[in-house]
């Protein structure tokens, strides 16, 4: 008997840590707007993603080989979910049928139970648990069985009752605002957030161990082409989470888009020898690529003393000791790289060694166009990235570069005239 008993109590008191795993992230901002109106949460690990609208709340379930995870239908709903000790249910019923509900544990065993032939329409129910905790709700339509997790947070009295019915619902999006957005997750992984308000959008990754809130600070990066740029805070500092694309300086001058080969190759290491290309590889997920005179805008600004360059107002071209600030914060260009890099092999070629993206910053590999005989190169290999340090002397320029088989970023110079991805830094 006392093995029994100490046998059950380690089962609930296991039961009991498995459940608390469960972590409720709500979302807020600050910055030039305070109002979130999406946000997509990507757990950077498994690649699952969920999209949550704004007031909504995200509920991370810890991964287990027992917990299968529960299917989502666009004729429950749960609300509020999660609850407090007691939740409606309302199920859109499309004909007259025998209906059975049952709200089950994590362990399978069911808790409370509910049958009866019901008329179409969509029922209410009320429902609750005696304990806290996360519960299953199936809903059983001759073959068809619906699932969706619920959490109740609050003691309760037990009770699935039905309380009403309405007219069939024909449009679902009011029973899909009320549903349980989760996203599975292993204790260590990255969830990335990018939480949009606006047509701008803040990333921020966060390997999370408790219930949180997110605070995302909007700013708005958009070019003279009207495209607005992902943004990522990392330490104090403020980057652009994509490439630049932009076909224009700031003030509305085209940058030369050029085409063939040997008109790049033509070009020469100066200041003023500007223009900009897009690689067909990836469709265009890389961005353009720049000469350094394009980059830094010296055809238009050619005094410009906040080295605003071909980046948006508010924004300019990083120099070297703002790379150097950026490395350093995450522990060294010998470790940088991993935590910049995209992560998986879409993008980047295998192994993509170390990448976590714990960052956010979304490096990738657009490769280079060659000075010497303008080709494309090294897309897929490695990513290249411009500051605004120069050696006039040899017409040349800085670049930081992440590598598909390393975790290191690297400080070269080459060719000014060498075509190189952008990415800005806030002002």
């Amino acid at each position: 008997m006392k093995f029994i008993l100490l046998f059950g109590a380690i089962f609930i008191a296991n039961l009991t840590s498995v459940m608390s795993q469960d972590i409720t992230i709500t979302f807020s901002a600050t910055g030039e707007s305070t109002t979130v109106d999406e946000i997509t949460a990507t757990n950077l690990a498994t690649n699952e993603s969920t999209t949550i609208p704004g007031g909504e709340s995200l509920i991370l379930t810890e991964n287990t080989t027992w917990i299968k995870e529960s299917s989502v239908s666009d004729r429950i709903s749960i609300s509020p979910n999660p609850f407090g000790n007691i939740a409606q249910i309302h199920y859109n019923n499309t004909k007259e049928q025998l209906i059975t509900l049952k709200l089950t544990s994590v362990s399978g065993k069911i808790i409370l139970s509910y049958q009866e032939n019901l008329p179409a329409g969509t029922h209410m129910f009320s429902i609750a648990a005696d304990k806290p905790g996360l519960y299953i709700l199936s809903v059983i339509s001759g073959n068809e069985i619906q699932s969706v997790k619920i959490i109740q947070k609050q003691t309760g009295n037990s009770t699935l009752v039905h309380s009403g019915i309405h007219p069939p619902i024909n449009n679902t999006q009011n029973l899909k605002s009320a549903l349980a957005y989760t996203l599975a997750y292993t204790p260590g992984d990255v969830i990335s957030y990018e939480i949009k308000s606006g047509s701008n959008i803040t990333i921020i990754n966060d390997s999370p161990s408790e219930s949180k809130n997110v605070e995302a600070e909007i700013v708005t990066c958009k070019d003279y082409d009207g495209t607005s740029y992902k943004v990522v805070k990392i330490g104090t500092q403020t980057w652009m989470a994509e490439n630049l694309r932009s076909a224009h300086y700031p003030n509305g001058d085209q940058i030369p888009l050029i085409v063939d080969d040997a008109s790049w190759a033509n070009l020469t290491d100066d200041n003023t020898s500007d223009g900009h290309c897009v690689s067909s590889e990836a469709n265009g997920a890389y961005g353009a690529l720049y000469t350094y005179a394009a980059a830094i805008a010296d055809n238009w600004a050619r005094d410009n003393a906040d080295n605003q360059g071909i980046c948006p107002d508010n924004w300019h071209l990083p120099s070297d000791d703002e790379w150097t600030t950026l490395t350093d914060y995450l522990g060294g260009a010998q470790y940088a790289g991993s935590k910049m890099k995209e992560t998986g092999t879409i993008h980047w070629l295998s192994p993509n060694t170390g990448a976590t993206n714990s960052t956010g910053f979304n490096a990738l590999p657009g490769g280079i166009r060659d000075y010497e005989n303008g080709l494309f190169k090294l897309a897929g290999e490695s990513g290249h990235f411009w500051c605004s340090r120069e050696i006039s002397s040899l017409g040349s320029a800085y670049r930081r570069i992440l590598y598909y088989n390393s975790e290191n970023v690297n400080d070269v110079y080459d060719a000014k005239s060498m075509g190189v991805s952008v990415r800005c830094v806030k002002d």
